[in-house]
């Protein structure tokens, strides 16, 4: 996910989508507890114990996952502010 945010603001196409700030945000936010890391390893761990074989049917562990995938792509990336860029 940080790899997101840093190309973001600095990569090969010399466009900065975000300023330098935000993407430090965002990554700490990421990283912290509860944040969108916290809560892959969260499904991470679930899904080892729950379904192993990753079949996809457990609804706790679904649940667990699905909520990871919201913090990841709604609160990091959907929370950013791309007003202003020329993308």
């Amino acid at each position: 996910m940080p790899i997101y945010l840093q190309f973001a603001n600095n990569n090969t196409y010399g466009l900065s989508i975000i300023t330098k700030e935000q993407a430090q945000q965002k990554i700490k936010d990421a990283k912290a507890l509860g944040g969108c890391l916290d809560k892959v390893q969260q499904c991470r761990a679930l899904a080892d114990q729950q379904d192993p074989q990753g079949v996809g049917n457990n609804a706790q562990v679904n649940t667990q996952c699905y909520a990871a995938l919201d913090t990841c792509f709604g609160s990091v990336i959907g929370g950013l502010d791309f007003a202003g860029s020329k993308v």
